[in-house]
């Protein structure tokens, strides 16, 4: 097995179908190209590896920040008005965008402001 060392370079395939990348390893540089439909289920399942418990309770004694924890967020109606926007910002600056639509968008909002207030009340709580 090859350790990846390095992302050398990534972009769109110039037929504009799929994502190209080069990656340097420890046995050499490779290249990989990646339908849509693959690439998202790529990230989806490396995200899923980054949240289990283990692999955060081992980068935490670490001192690793933990992958899933943005900088910054923002929200905002997309152009076609079917849509919310709803991006975040890692620290290392990459932003990752979704649009949801209007409707999940309005669901997860009203879970947010229930998960905040209860969260806010158990540190008031611990406080005293």
């Amino acid at each position: 097995m090859q350790k990846v060392t390095k992302l050398v370079h990534i972009g769109v395939h110039e037929h504009g179908v799929s994502v190209m990348t080069e990656l340097e390893t420890n046995g050499g540089n490779i290249a990989l190209e990646f339908e849509p439909a693959m690439l998202e289920t790529m990230i989806a399942d490396l995200i899923a590896a980054l949240s289990r418990p283990e692999y955060r309770k081992t980068q935490s004694t670490m001192g690793v920040v933990a992958a899933a924890e943005p900088r910054r967020s923002r929200v905002g109606p997309d152009a076609s008005g079917k849509a919310v926007l709803l991006s975040f910002q890692m620290p290392s600056g990459l932003e990752h965008h979704f649009a949801l639509p209007t409707q999940e968008a309005t669901r997860i909002a009203h879970q947010m402001q229930r998960a905040a207030t209860a969260q806010k009340a158990a540190n008031r709580d611990r406080a005293h």
